[in-house]
């Protein structure tokens, strides 16, 4: 069993940009909304976890990206972070 879970990239400049808005302008506004179930059922069950949760930000955390970080329990940015929606 683990005792926490850490969420963080692979990348130094991207914590994570969020959802690729050309590729959702595509979408019908079916696909659109379950889409956006989906991703507000992950940032639920990130919070669910029982284990705690936290979000080591490098780089941008824009968007769904920041909801992600928002959804952990605790967040640790780095010098170089850059939040925002």
């Amino acid at each position: 069993a683990s005792r926490c879970v850490v969420v963080t990239s692979s990348s130094p400049k991207v914590f994570s940009a969020g959802a690729d808005l050309k590729e959702r302008k595509e979408m019908t506004p079916d696909q659109a909304e379950t889409f956006v179930t989906q991703l507000r059922t992950t940032m639920q069950r990130v919070a669910a976890l029982p284990q705690p949760v936290i979000a080591a930000v490098e780089g941008v955390a824009v968007g769904g990206g920041l909801e992600l970080a928002l959804a952990c329990d605790l967040r640790i940015a780095s010098q170089t972070a850059s939040l925002g929606m």
